[in-house]
């Protein structure tokens, strides 16, 4: 018989850890213990190339992070900025 997945229960405030580099964008969403709550890159969203390094880029893969994130309970985030990439605005709004 297969076993059914379980829904991990997720705090409901965590910190948004958001990298952003001059080739890309990556969103990790965490815990406040540190476990990975989800997370979300500019190339998982479909961007290829050189455009997962632009600011339009960075937001849709924010806007992807933050709804996997609401989707499983979290309701506060705090949000951590690493890195000179052109993301960087544009991933926190």
């Amino acid at each position: 018989m297969a076993r059914r997945a379980s829904r991990r229960r997720v705090p409901a405030h965590c910190v948004a850890h958001v990298n952003t580099s001059f080739n890309n964008t990556l969103i990790t969403i965490a815990d406040p213990t540190g476990a990975v709550v989800c997370w979300s890159t500019a190339g998982r969203v479909g961007f290829k190339g050189a455009r997962k390094g632009t600011p339009y880029a960075a937001g849709v893969c924010a806007e992807a992070a933050a709804k996997e994130a609401a989707a499983m309970g979290v309701r506060k985030l705090e949000v951590l900025v690493c890195g000179p990439g052109p993301g960087r605005e544009a991933a926190v709004r």
